[in-house]
């Protein structure tokens, strides 16, 4: 009994390492408008037979928006939807707005021949796609409750599902969701107002 029980605690404080891995702040920045943009760092998630890189991003001035980010590990569709079921049964719709961007990558590229060295510049361009789920903060609350026990993604021809057994994307949301919170407020400690002290 006391052998399973260890086993049990073990299991939890590897499955809580492992959804606290990776998280940091990735984007902490306050615009020329004062909004503050704040991002995580990605985990990745397997879902269907799809890779997903996923954050939480916030954008913040008076109020807040979020969204759960998402980087496919190939091109996507442009009509993409998420289905969320969460503990309680409840679903969440959500709509996709989509972003497309390249990043140039520039380097050398040395060929051996022999004693000969051969050295010549290249550019190599990659082309990505981050999805970006608007999700309210209610509806951010109901995540942090009840978990998320299955997720659907869409792309409107094929679906991509995947079952939480230890609720894994909604504990890691909620611990994103925290860190966001603590960036915010440490952001806004440091912003100085221009009248100040005057």
């Amino acid at each position: 009994m006391f052998v399973m029980k260890r086993g049990v605690l073990y299991y939890i404080l590897v499955l809580f390492a492992l959804v606290s891995y990776g998280q940091s702040v990735e984007t902490s920045e306050i615009d020329s408008c004062g909004v503050c943009h704040v991002k995580t760092s990605s985990r990745s998630f397997v879902i269907g037979n799809k890779k997903f890189d996923t954050g939480l991003f916030c954008l913040a001035d008076n109020s807040k928006s979020w969204a759960i980010v998402m980087l496919p590990n190939e091109k996507f569709s442009t009509d993409v939807e998420m289905l969320m079921r969460l503990g309680n049964d409840e679903l969440i719709h959500l709509h996709a707005f989509r972003i497309e961007g390249k990043i140039q990558k520039k380097g050398y590229i040395s060929y051996v021949y022999g004693d000969i060295i051969w050295t010549e510049p290249y550019n190599h361009e990659e082309k990505y796609t981050k999805l970006y789920f608007y999700v309210t903060e209610e509806q951010l609350d109901k995540i942090k409750k009840s978990g998320i026990r299955k997720l659907r993604i869409s792309d409107g021809s094929k679906f991509y599902d995947k079952k939480f057994g230890f609720n894994e994307l909604g504990l890691y949301l909620e611990k994103c969701y925290h860190l966001i919170n603590s960036n915010l407020k440490q952001l806004r400690q440091e912003r100085k107002e221009i009248s100040e002290g005057f």
